[in-house]
């Protein structure tokens, strides 16, 4: 999942030194279902593109979810949370679907 990250200028939030804190939560139940932060399946990309973030999902992270989940990134300056207008498509709903092998 790539996100990107901009102020209220529309301009790039550099995110060097920040904390992630990503989250999925089953959208029918609001039940955490999988979390990543920097540096545990969080990637904030180097200058210039240090406005960018990757969160990777490895399949044994995903392999129980089925449905619609909604996600969110928080983004924080050591305790405080930093206000941030406009965070790309790291919020929202993602849907994981089943995988199904087919045996040849």
């Amino acid at each position: 999942l790539k996100c990107s990250v901009f102020d209220e200028n529309g301009d790039p939030y550099a995110l060097t030194g920040l904390e992630i804190q990503w989250s999925a939560r089953d959208s029918l139940h609001k039940e955490t279902a999988l979390t990543k932060e920097t540096g545990d399946g969080i990637t904030i990309m180097s200058v210039p593109d240090d406005h960018k973030f990757n969160v990777v999902l490895e399949s044994v992270d995903t392999e129980d979810l089925v449905g619609d989940y909604d996600h969110e990134a928080i983004i924080k300056d050591g305790l405080d949370v930093v206000s941030v207008k406009n965070l790309d498509n790291s919020y929202g709903i993602i849907t994981f679907r089943e995988r199904v092998t087919v045996a040849s």
